[in-house]
């Protein structure tokens, strides 16, 4: 998620993607070609990759704001999108994870990974693996050179929503209201966090200090060298749904509609921001890690708002 030139792309269920300009708040182009609600966005460069439950992957031109490819291969909706170079990884309620390639020429997927049962909800890549989250409990580590499963991790007791992998530690979040903290070679848990009250919707890791949202409407930011949660932020009205981490602030989005920026050293302000019409469930960041610009509510309102009622909407 981050700025495309000083502007801000939303995805919704109104199937459009709109592309506003930061300073003004005002919606300057709207891509069209999807033709069921806009799930997931990544850019990679000057291209934008959209997924959505049209069961398609589009790839835009930033600069000829256009469609250059449409691919076409998941037979349900795409719920996950991870871009590493000129690689789309893909996830989709078909249980499958896809692996193309943007520089060839095909619009067919290098490799379909099959070894989930359920839904895969969340995709992250290092290196030559990729790891999978979906509805059937597991973790799933895949090797990208041969396609193949080399690990199933179970521990969790419920779907697992997010996932985030480095050289030190995988770090999970699941609907069993726990975050799990797991070695990346032996793949054992080394740790269950247990604060959360319900479901974890999302985490951002940021060298030892991770950030969680939940369910329970907190976000709780943890040191990871000693597993401790540092504070708990109150202030949002529903679900935690998305979060970023700029600098020195906390960003996070909600079912409640708000944006909320968490300033100074150590988080514990809440800065109210934009109100919108439908909940948010990812978020904007500024280009170059500066300090978020404060967003005073009801003064970006009608800007950024759109014609589209219904509570999903992706913002990158």
């Amino acid at each position: 998620m981050d700025f495309y030139k000083n502007k801000i792309l939303s995805g919704s269920r109104n199937t459009a993607i709109s592309i506003w300009d930061m300073d003004s708040g005002e919606c300057i182009q709207t891509l069209r070609g999807h033709r069921n609600a806009v799930k997931c966005l990544e850019i990679s460069g000057d291209l934008l990759v959209s997924g959505s439950e049209d069961r398609t992957i589009k790839v835009w031109d930033l600069n000829k704001l256009k469609n250059v490819r449409s691919l076409i291969a998941h037979t349900d909706v795409i719920s996950c999108l991870k871009v590493v170079g000129s690689t789309i990884f893909s996830g989709s309620f078909d249980n499958t994870i896809k692996i193309w390639d943007m520089n060839q020429e095909s619009s067919v997927p290098q490799c379909t990974l099959m070894g989930h049962n359920g839904n895969v909800l969340c995709i992250d890549a290092l290196a030559t693996k990729i790891y999978s989250g979906a509805y059937d409990n597991l973790i799933k580590v895949w090797d990208t050179t041969t396609g193949k499963c080399t690990q199933s991790i179970e521990g969790h007791s419920y779907y697992i929503r997010c996932v985030k992998a480095s050289e030190n530690r995988l770090i999970s979040g699941s609907y069993d209201k726990t975050i799990k903290i797991w070695d990346p070679k032996s793949f054992e848990c080394v740790a269950t966090l247990t604060d959360h009250e319900d479901y974890i919707r999302c985490i951002e890791v940021i060298g030892d200090v991770m950030i969680s949202g939940s369910n329970d409407k907190t976000i709780k930011i943890w040191d990871l060298r000693n597993l401790k949660c540092k504070h708990t932020l109150v202030g949002h009205h529903d679900f935690i749904t998305c979060l970023k981490v700029v600098g020195s602030s906390i960003i996070s989005g909600s079912l409640d509609r708000t944006i909320k920026i968490w300033a100074g050293e150590e988080s514990k302000n809440a800065i109210p921001s934009s109100r919108y019409r439908r909940s948010v469930s990812k978020i904007v960041t500024p280009r170059d890690n500066s300090t978020p610009r404060k967003i005073r509510s009801g003064e970006r309102n009608k800007n950024y708002q759109s014609e589209d009622d219904d509570a999903s909407s992706n913002v990158v």
